[in-house]
């Protein structure tokens, strides 16, 4: 697991992925994240990542769905389809794991993005095996990319990728 810090004045991100050393982190106001604030930042979203996984898993979508922020603004995407709302993501997620028993996933190597004390970028990948109700096993790869946001109730999901991408491809 590492994390990166990068520029991000005047809401203009600026990744630079191909670095070997990690950018600096600014925050809106011109204010730099310390080391110490990163790593809180980053240890508080890891933690929030992994209570939303182990909601996942259990299949507890109301729990899981508590992770994302509320309101205008929230954008979901699966597989290439975007959702605009909680309610809309909600219902395709529950529509997709009928006949669904078990589901067991694993982050590998989460990178985490301090973008500022009050958001950041998790971006992973791993494996996941659904258990069907017939006891039948599909594994997959995944990928995923979580944009958190700091909330007064805790670290939510403003913006969530993810996906499976297709293993003939």
């Amino acid at each position: 697991m590492r994390t990166r810090r990068i520029v991000f004045p005047l809401l203009t991100v600026v990744i630079a992925a191909a670095s070997p050393a990690p950018a600096r982190a600014v925050t809106q106001g011109g204010q730099a994240v310390s080391d110490a604030t990163a790593r809180e930042v980053e240890r508080a979203v890891l933690e929030t990542n992994r209570r939303m996984i182990e909601a996942a898993d259990a299949l507890d979508f109301d729990a899981f769905f508590d992770f994302f922020t509320s309101g205008d603004g929230v954008t979901i995407v699966q597989d290439g389809e975007a959702f605009r709302s909680l309610d809309a993501a909600r219902a395709a997620v529950e529509a997709a794991y009928v006949g669904i028993r078990r589901v067991e996933r694993r982050y590998e190597n989460p990178n985490v993005t301090v973008l500022t004390s009050e958001a950041a970028l998790l971006v992973s990948e791993g494996p996941v095996t659904v258990t069907l109700m017939d006891d039948r096993r599909i594994s997959r790869r995944f990928a995923v990319s979580l944009l958190f946001v700091r909330r007064i109730d805790g670290w939510k999901v403003l913006h969530g990728h993810y996906s499976m991408p297709d293993p003939g491809l």
